[in-house]
């Protein structure tokens, strides 16, 4: 589920060392430059530095060591399968943190670098691109994701035997299709990827959790409250059990339960839970991350259903603050924002305020997602409804 939104219900390879060296440098990454090449020795310590430094928290520590890994690869180098694991969990902090453009550059170097290192038929390559893929998807770049999902299918397709594996690619492109609207295309897969967890990792398993969330948000996004319920609870124990609540996936796992119990009207257990998983997003990712301006958005809806209009407009407008800073003006998660912004004006009859937002929400939908998207279903019909009441309100004046 993710994403609350308001719905009136009224009616290349790289050639040379140096252009890595250009790409770290475009993208503020270059901390140091080591001419020579790196030995595989002296990488695998720059990783484990790094590896070390993250399990503790320091993840600007962290950071530094894979970014010095990262900048002493060459290709054809013998450091090239760390060089390109680093790359990928930098890619993975950076992506964590929100900034998505330097993520991009890592997770593309570290497709290069497995390309280059093991070729196009290995386990490592499928991989970069599903994380080339996800980072794209979160950008809100739809084709491109769908293009890196697909190869890394076909990658494990002809490279693993292992039913999981050819699972996790296809796990990818569903969540795709779940965003562009494609339900039926996406439920059965998600119930036969929870079936192959339960069967082979365990009931408890963190992996398996992540399988009853996807398969309760779709469920959710269809209004099956009463099948979503048990999937999203029993997630969140087995994440919170497993990994603890300072993880994004956790922070957004109890967002969208809290999302079910305000659209069963159960709004204290709502607020509570909306209200524990912003502090954790504040407090581990930071006031300005996509995921505590989704926590925002969410919690804003809940005020606005209780009639707590000038919070809920506090908390719009932050959750479109941080949107368009991280993710920019065209992101299909800003015009949900603007969306529900003027759904909140609406029901305080500030109807030339609302419609503006209406319209930008439309048009980067159409833009982004195209004209049949549920989003874009569900904003017209918000505009036709504010269009409804501007007549009214003209008749009795």
């Amino acid at each position: 589920m993710t994403n609350h939104c308001k719905l009136n219900r009224s009616n290349q390879a790289v050639k040379c060392g140096f252009a890595v060296i250009t790409v770290l440098i475009a993208t503020g990454l270059l901390v140091i430059f080591e001419a020579q090449l790196m030995s595989k020795d002296r990488a695998q310590k720059l990783f484990n530095r790094g590896l070390c430094a993250y399990q503790h928290g320091n993840y600007a520590e962290a950071e530094c060591a894979w970014r010095q890994c990262v900048i002493g690869w060459h290709p054809g180098s013998k450091s090239g399968s760390v060089c390109a694991l680093a790359a990928d969990y930098l890619g993975n902090t950076l992506k964590e943190s929100g900034r998505y453009s330097d993520a991009a550059s890592c997770y593309e170097l570290a497709l290069r670098m497995s390309k280059d290192t093991f070729g196009m038929g290995c386990l490592e390559t499928a991989e970069a691109m599903e994380h080339l893929g996800s980072l794209y998807q979160a950008e809100g770049r739809y084709s491109d994701a769908g293009s890196r999902y697909l190869q890394a299918i076909e990658v494990r397709k002809r490279f693993t035997a292992s039913p999981l594996d050819n699972d996790t690619s296809m796990e990818h492109l569903a969540s795709l299709y779940r965003v562009l609207g494609r339900y039926k295309e996406v439920e059965p897969f998600y119930r036969h990827a929870l079936e192959s967890r339960r069967s082979v990792l365990g009931t408890d398993a963190p992996e398996t959790a992540t399988a009853m969330d996807h398969l309760g948000s779709l469920l959710h996004l269809q209004e099956r409250y009463q099948e979503a319920e048990p999937l999203y609870e029993q997630a969140l124990r087995i994440r919170l059990k497993t990994i603890g609540p300072n993880d994004s996936r956790t922070i957004l796992l109890m967002s969208n339960l809290a999302s079910l119990y305000q659209h069963t009207r159960r709004y204290r257990e709502a607020e509570l839970l909306y209200k524990r998983a912003l502090a954790n997003s504040e407090k581990v990712l930071g006031n300005d991350h996509p995921v505590t301006a989704t926590v925002v958005n969410n919690l804003a809806t809940l005020d606005e259903d209780v009639g707590s209009y000038e919070q809920a407009e506090c908390l719009y407008n932050r959750a479109i603050e941080i949107r368009e800073k991280a993710l920019g003006l065209q992101h299909p998660d800003t015009a949900i924002s603007l969306n529900n912004l003027a759904h909140l004006y609406v029901a305080e009859k500030f109807y030339s305020k609302a419609e503006p937002l209406y319209k930008q929400a439309l048009s980067i939908i159409e833009s982004e997602l195209g004209h049949k998207h549920p989003s874009w279903l569900l904003v017209s019909n918000n505009l036709a409804l504010l269009h409804k009441h501007q007549g009214e309100s003209q008749t009795t004046q």
